[in-house]
């Protein structure tokens, strides 16, 4: 095996210094139209390249540098690279992998990492439309900012932009149960990620999740679940040249109870929003390849109720028919960001992928608290489910029940994109389009 090192480019600057301990890759995301690599980090990072041959793999170490979401897989479906990975190498260094298609080759001299920014770097692999390097703007000209990550500091929570986010609102549930903060003119970045964080019971908080509610303009929304009587909340601004964020902090009066027409976030069953639901999937949605999906349900029927209007309502969300005590898989690799108990959706629980979250309800079971926080409480079934746990697309992550508003065993699916909702049917359909293209290519191919 041959290997061949390289240091990274600079643009205005030259980045070689040992990197701090504290170091952290915040994200990362990969265009298979241009061919280029992107991900920002905290701390100093000194990236180191070297090429790998059978196959053909581009590897940037990033030393003394941690990851925590776990290992991320990322397929492609078109162009020269097969495929990319991130995970944490070993105890001190963070890996990314970009593996090319058999038959395809880059030299040492074809790539380098450049620094863009401060905690930006972008890696331009030949065979892809070649994009000029951004140019730092005036940040006056900034017009999107865009979520990134969040860290939970001893002042309160902050979140991480690129630009300053817009005006912002906090509203409280009418139960005291939930404040929302929204951030106007600010993005979810699709590399988003929901990652473990430390406890947050001294902030008065049981649970935080983070969607974008709009699009044009776009507003992204922070759902804090506070513990009774911690619904004071402010949001501060801040910005230090291109990078910035906005600290949650907790004090000051009492916000306004959310009105009785705004999209609530806890109806995973749709019943109550109309936010606008999307069925026409568009390139960007796609999260990686359609047919990496899994189908969400064991020992399937039927579908009985389909995506649209449904008793002089919507109905947002499929719902499959499926013997009572069926096990449920994820669609897709995720966080676990929510499981509750309601009314309507019964037991359920929110997985989340970037901007995507999938919902399924009327799982057997319910969601119960211990010392180590929620999780899903369905004796004898064999899983072990937590809030704020990892899980892979086709894990098992539930069993088809009869709770909440059902006249029979089944699951209720819905899909949300960048807060609105998606027609599982139009998913599938994709879904099963490209796992039908790529069994034809391979039997092809042998």
């Amino acid at each position: 095996m041959k290997a061949t090192w390289l240091l990274p480019g600079s643009v205005g600057c030259c980045v070689l210094a040992v990197p701090a301990s504290a170091a952290q890759l915040d994200s990362w995301q990969f265009n298979p139209d241009t061919h280029v690599l992107e991900f920002t980090t905290t701390g100093g990072v000194s990236p180191r390249v070297h090429v790998l041959e059978r196959p053909t793999r581009v590897v940037i170490d990033l030393p003394q540098t941690q990851w925590p979401t776990g290992r991320d897989i990322q397929n492609i479906a078109r162009g020269q690279v097969r495929q990319v990975r991130v995970a944490q190498f070993d105890e001190t260094t963070t890996r990314i992998v970009v593996e090319l298609h058999p038959g395809q080759t880059v030299s040492a001299q074809q790539v380098q990492v450049q620094a863009v920014g401060q905690g930006r770097w972008r890696l331009q692999l030949p065979g892809g439309v070649v994009m000029p390097l951004p140019a730092a703007r005036p940040e006056d000209q900034e017009s999107v900012a865009v979520l990134w990550g969040l860290r939970v500091t001893e002042q309160g929570i902050f979140l991480q932009t690129r630009g300053r986010a817009g005006t912002t609102r906090v509203q409280r549930t009418a139960d005291g149960q939930q404040v929302w903060i929204d951030l106007g003119n600010t993005a979810l970045s699709p590399s988003y990620q929901p990652q473990p964080l430390p406890s947050l019971a001294p902030l008065g908080v049981t649970n935080l999740r983070v969607v974008q509610v709009t699009n044009q303009p776009p507003v992204t929304r922070v759902i804090l679940q506070v513990m009774p009587g911690q619904t004071q909340w402010q949001a501060q601004v801040q910005q230090i040249g291109r990078l910035g964020g906005v600290l949650l902090v907790r004090g000051g009066e009492t916000p306004p109870v959310i009105a009785r027409d705004a999209v609530t976030a806890p109806d995973h069953w749709g019943i109550a929003a109309d936010p606008q639901p999307v069925a026409i999937l568009r390139p960007e949605m796609q999260p990686q390849s359609w047919a990496l999906g899994s189908f969400p349900v064991e020992n399937f029927q039927a579908y009985t109720s389909p995506f649209g209007p449904r008793g002089g309502r919507f109905h947002y969300g499929l719902d499959l028919a499926a013997p009572e005590g069926s096990y449920v898989r994820s669609w897709w690799d995720g966080r676990v960001v929510e499981i509750f108990n309601d009314a309507n959706c019964g037991t359920g629980l929110v997985v989340q992928s970037g901007q995507w979250e999938h919902i399924y309800c009327h799982l057997r079971g319910r969601a119960a608290r211990d010392s180590q926080g929620v999780y899903l409480h369905d004796p004898h079934s064999g899983l072990n489910i937590r809030q704020g746990q990892w899980v892979t697309a086709g894990l098992r992550i539930g069993r088809v029940g009869m709770t909440g508003r059902t006249t029979g065993p089944h699951l209720h699916w819905g899909l949300r994109y960048a807060g609105r909702w998606i027609d599982p049917a139009v998913v599938l359909r994709e879904m099963y389009a490209q796992q039908n293209r790529e069994r034809t290519l391979s039997q092809r191919a042998s």
